[in-house]
């Protein structure tokens, strides 16, 4: 299993524009510090460049203006004679001013022939942020302009998690493992969707499973962010061991267990774990590095007949002589 990490500002873009067919425009990004996350005191730097093929005289401005009140920042404007084809000309200029919530705007623009190419777009500094699912439901979180793509003369922005009709309810299969299939999100947006990863989480005030892995009075297991187009769903993705008569979980192997890749509800322990609080956390999910969290609620309807701890009726005792 891979997780994909996307950084959040593309460290270099190269794009062709399609305005015009002699003068190839690229546009990058670049920082002292690699660009995981910008978070606005980086010592970045700014760097337009474009590769003329045609012999002809250029006109390059370049402009950074306060997103918000649209006040000019920094401008530059170089003309100047190219003689010189498939060469790269470059502009760059340092990012002196703090990234903050109001985003900084640049414009870059090379001119000849009364042909002008534009790439413009908006810089916003990384925010770690944690969104609820069960706030979105029945509707979509669409991110902010939190990452910066070019393409096509076009910048990309903006990303779209969908909860609609999200049902946080777990249930669980016959064999009385959790079953997660109904657990479901959606992504949209011309991307994959990527994520560091995924865990599924129990508050387990009761003690239901003391032999698994805690975190701060939490079990914590793994999971798969399964993609199907957009939907996202999960799966757990550890190794545990359950002994097959009381279905006690293990984290490691124990005589008389057996191996398996779902979590058991322990025998007699079904009310006790629908008393503990559960979720799924994704950390750094999208482009835009956000964590999502999923609450969920176990649903555990009871058998007509069958084991006396999961069913309404059910026979005990033994033979009669």
């Amino acid at each position: 299993m891979k997780f994909k990490r996307k950084l959040l500002f593309i460290a270099t873009l190269p794009f062709c524009l399609a305005a015009t067919p002699h003068t190839k425009l690229i546009y990058t990004f670049a920082s002292t510090d690699t660009l995981t996350k910008l978070t606005g005191n980086e010592n970045a730097t700014l760097n337009f460049s474009f590769v003329p093929l045609i012999e002809f005289d250029y006109k390059i401005v370049s402009r950074l203006y306060n997103h918000s009140t649209n006040g000019l920042l920094f401008s530059s404007i170089k003309e100047e004679h190219i003689t010189r084809e498939g060469i790269t000309y470059a502009v760059n200029y340092p990012l002196r001013y703090k990234l903050t919530s109001s985003g900084l705007r640049f414009e870059y623009e090379v001119t000849y022939s009364n042909k002008v190419n534009t790439i413009s777009g908006v810089l916003y500094p990384y925010i770690s942020r944690t969104i609820n699912a069960l706030q979105y439901k029945d509707a979509n979180y669409v991110t902010e302009n939190a990452f910066i793509k070019v393409e096509s003369n076009k910048v990309v922005t903006g990303e779209t998690f969908n909860f609609d009709n999200y049902n946080e309810y777990l249930s669980r299969n016959a064999d009385n493992s959790i079953d997660f299939s109904s657990i479901k999100m959606y992504y949209m947006h011309k991307y994959d969707f990527s994520y560091l990863k995924a865990e599924y989480r129990i508050k387990d005030y009761k003690n239901v499973y003391p032999n698994l892995r805690h975190e701060n009075d939490e079990v914590v297991l793994n999971m798969n962010c399964v993609k199907n187009g957009n939907e996202i769903s999960f799966e757990l993705n550890e190794s545990l061991y359950v002994k097959p008569n009381t279905l006690e979980m293990f984290r490691s192997k124990v005589h008389g267990c057996n191996k398996t890749n779902k979590l058991f509800i322990p025998v007699n322990k079904q009310q006790l774990l629908e008393e503990n609080d559960s979720y799924i956390l994704i950390k750094e999910a999208g482009y835009s590095a956000i964590d999502i969290k999923l609450p969920l609620t176990y649903f555990f309807n009871k058998k007509i007949i069958g084991q006396c701890y999961d069913s309404d009726y059910c026979i005990s005792g033994g033979v009669r002589e």
